[in-house]
């Protein structure tokens, strides 16, 4: 259950909407085109947007890093976006491949912390908690993270549908990666009320779903020990184990040949939960009807290298987001076993028990 924390934490403090580029209104075109470049909005109102852990700052404020968290344990991600200054896209280097503007990511991911160091030294709290003007209430723990993508609407607290009333079956991108860019993993985030979500927020930041359906850690009480707060986070009445947020269906893709364009498929029928997600946990069911009324956004998140390995770097651009129907489905490369037996459906037994997903 160790790896709860990679999905337990970034989305309240990480992700930051850009709201100044683009037109006020969705662009009316061929919904299936949730995205093409023109600009950093997607095509059905939302921005796209980067996000990181918090590590570096910490190193950076001594006075407010009781666990000593230094900056080589924190991941790093270029362009790093908030509210005042959005995500800005990048010509593909390549001028002949046809793709023009991407939204282009770069940087690096550490090693997992150890279990020791999250759970007995306390060395991954983020002690964004200690200013409580900009986060109340709040203490999660800093797993090393970074990743992009965009919300469906401008703000958070609209779903949207991405099957089209079950036209959709899932969708197709293309993405070139270099540097030798381990596994990508895509994640979409539900959330179907205040109190029942895989992605719910603290509702004082950009976000109209309240807190509640969430399980946060108390605040550090004067003269407690980091070890005493880490065996407090980990046990008890407020445990993570009952944590229902941030634990994103998802898919992992495997980049191909470094330095060249290649389209991906993700199949709503292929997403699942991470395998380390416990019985304790109680994400939204994952069925047609939660994936139509619950959606608020995508993202692509970079490979966390294993404890005791090196830092992996990424470099990723990404284009052509689009919406993918059944009859469209080989057509994009994907694993048409993989799809509901059932043609009415876009989540339910497969065409094939053992088609293979990641």
């Amino acid at each position: 259950m160790r790896q709860t924390v990679g999905y337990l934490r970034f989305s309240i403090f990480g992700i930051l909407f850009s709201v100044g580029c683009g037109p006020t209104h969705p662009v009316e075109l061929d919904k299936s085109e949730l995205w093409q470049g023109e600009s950093n909005q997607v095509l059905s109102g939302g921005y796209w947007f980067t996000y990181i852990d918090h590590i570096a700052w910490m190193a950076a404020h001594p006075d407010l890093n009781p666990g000593g968290h230094t900056a080589d344990q924190g991941a790093s991600i270029v362009p790093l976006t908030d509210m005042n200054n959005p995500l800005t896209l990048t010509p593909d280097p390549d001028t002949t491949s046809g793709h023009g503007d991407t939204v282009h990511v770069s940087g690096s991911t550490p090693a997992a912390p150890s279990w020791d160091e999250v759970h007995t030294q306390g060395l991954w709290f983020d002690t964004y908690y200690q200013q409580p003007s900009e986060y109340p209430g709040s203490l999660n723990v800093a797993y090393p993270v970074a990743g992009v993508g965009f919300g469906f609407v401008p703000h958070n607290a609209a779903t949207y549908d991405p099957t089209e009333a079950g036209k959709y079956v899932g969708m197709a991108f293309d993405m070139k990666t270099r540097n030798n860019t381990s596994d990508v993993d895509v994640q979409l985030a539900l959330v179907c009320s205040e109190t029942n979500g895989n992605d719910l927020h603290d509702d004082a930041y950009e976000d109209a779903f309240g807190k509640p359906g969430c399980t946060f850690a108390k605040v550090q009480a004067n003269g407690e020990t980091l070890d005493r707060q880490a065996a407090d986070y980990f046990s008890g009445p407020n445990n993570y184990t009952a944590q229902t947020c941030f634990l994103y269906q998802h898919k992992t893709v495997t980049p191909a040949v470094d330095n060249h364009w290649t389209s991906y498929c993700v199949l709503w029928n292929e997403m699942t939960l991470p395998s380390w997600v416990g019985a304790a946990a109680q994400p939204p069911e994952w069925s047609d009807k939660n994936l139509q009324n619950c959606a608020t956004k995508l993202k692509w998140e970079m490979s966390k290298p294993a404890t005791g390995a090196q830092a992996a770097l990424f470099d990723v651009y990404l284009d052509n987001v689009k919406l993918i129907t059944r009859g469209e489905a080989a057509k994009y490369g994907c694993d048409t076993l993989a799809l509901p037996a059932d043609t009415t459906r876009v989540i339910g037994p497969r065409v094939s028990p053992g088609a293979a997903t990641k």
